[in-house]
């Protein structure tokens, strides 16, 4: 299952649960967006052959990440590009918050691991809102 949280009016993030509900592919982001997100579900043999991308040149003015949560928990809130909150969600094991747009703050609930994954490079391009 895929939630979606707003703020300003607006989806900003996704969330997808740790139950898969298919075999195949899940897509949580859209063909064009700068960070590709999806969830897999294969069956036991299922083989991707050997494979690689071509490289090419990209472009993006858009930063996205995703966080999985591998243990623990974490509080998330979400805000539009202004800083206003929105929904509120908290991320458990086997959970991914895939953030779309504006922003987010976050508040680990217990001792947690969790991977972030963003399109980069991301050099001090942090602002608070």
């Amino acid at each position: 299952m895929i939630r979606e949280l707003v703020a300003g009016g607006q989806v900003v993030a996704k969330v997808f649960d740790g139950t898969p509900t298919q075999l195949g592919v899940e897509a949580a982001s859209d063909a064009a967006a700068p960070l590709q997100v999806l969830r897999m579900q294969r069956e036991k043999g299922y083989v991707v052959a050997k494979h690689g991308h071509a490289q090419m040149v990209r472009t993006t003015n858009a930063r996205q990440k995703a966080l999985v949560v591998i243990s623990g928990s974490i509080d998330v809130v979400v805000c539009d590009t202004k800083g206003v909150d929105g929904d509120a969600h908290t991320l458990t094991p086997g959970q991914c918050l895939y953030l779309m747009d504006g922003g987010y703050s976050l508040t680990c609930a217990e001792d947690t691991v969790f991977y972030e994954f963003k399109n980069g490079p991301h050099a001090d391009d942090k602002i608070t809102l």
